[in-house]
């Protein structure tokens, strides 16, 4: 768990942090999740780490104009650290390889446009390059809750922005990529000018613990991969609540009382409340 060993360091405690949990009784997960992977791209800046954020299209048929990691579907057979490297790829242009002599930007940019339909190590090979899984650092699964007509179980990487690379959207899925710090995109989101997805609220507060990239990372690829199965429950007036597993009404599938809860520090949240639209860390 990422928190758990920065935490430990740090000689803090967060009693909050999610372990692995069963779905609660009674919900009906008949349409099964999709595999999916992301990737969580970091740098370093004067003031703190900084993570890389894609805002999706409008007409995405998944989080619309939302501000999230770039990401996607897994094909068949295909591994996840594949998938995350290739969307990253297709989505942000950020490339996630190895290689003996590093191709020309012309040669990477034909190499991106055949992405949509060809195989990603295909596509590498045939430039001499390699997928670098090892760049990667598995952070957390999130699973969509059953109530979303659209479900993924997305495995999210943590990775480090390659040297000499510059990200850049790809116009279709993606239409904006910006580097903010984990605080500032939750200060952003509460604020309107940012709209931010339910996980990348949780995994964004998080991440704003650490002092430096190399630090988030390091404290990934030695915990635990930690599995989130959030529950959603919509009220009469359309207000959107997901339940976090260590929400007290997490097996109750909804809120026990009218009063959706009170906003809190984003790292003390065990849920997460849709209001006008800005997805908001909330507690009972």
């Amino acid at each position: 768990m990422l928190f758990a060993n920065i935490a430990k360091k740090k000689n803090t405690r967060n009693p909050l942090f999610p372990f692995t949990w069963p779905p609660p009784p009674g919900q009906n997960f008949s349409m099964k999740p999709k595999p999916a992977a992301a990737v969580i791209l970091l740098r370093d800046s004067p003031e703190g780490p900084q993570v890389l954020l894609a805002k999706r299209s409008p007409t995405s048929p998944f989080m619309p104009s939302r501000h999230v990691f770039p990401g996607g579907n897994a094909r068949p057979g295909e591994r996840p650290e594949f998938a995350a490297i290739r969307e990253l790829w297709e989505e942000a242009g950020v490339v996630l390889a190895k290689g003996r002599q590093w191709p020309e930007p012309t040669v990477l940019h034909t190499a991106r446009s055949r992405l949509a339909e060809a195989n990603l190590v295909d596509v590498l090979q045939e430039i001499g390059l390699r997928p670098a899984v090892e760049d990667l650092a598995a952070y957390s699964v999130w699973t969509t809750p059953s109530a979303r007509p659209i479900r993924f179980q997305t495995t999210f990487f943590l990775a480090l922005l390659p040297p000499g690379q510059e990200p850049s959207p790809d116009g279709t899925e993606v239409v904006e990529l910006v580097w903010k710090r984990p605080a500032q995109a939750l200060e952003e989101n509460t604020a309107g000018r940012l709209h931010l997805g339910p996980p990348q609220v949780r995994i964004l507060a998080e991440l704003s613990v650490a002092e430096s990239a190399e630090e988030l990372m390091g404290a990934a690829a030695s915990g635990q991969l930690v599995h989130v199965s959030p529950v959603m429950w919509t009220g009469k007036d359309g207000v959107r609540v997901v339940l976090l597993p260590w929400d007290k009404d997490y097996p109750l599938g909804r809120p026990s009382c009218p009063v959706l809860g009170r906003p809190v520090e984003p790292l003390r949240a065990s849920r997460i409340v849709c209001i006008a639209g800005q997805w908001l860390p909330y507690a009972p």
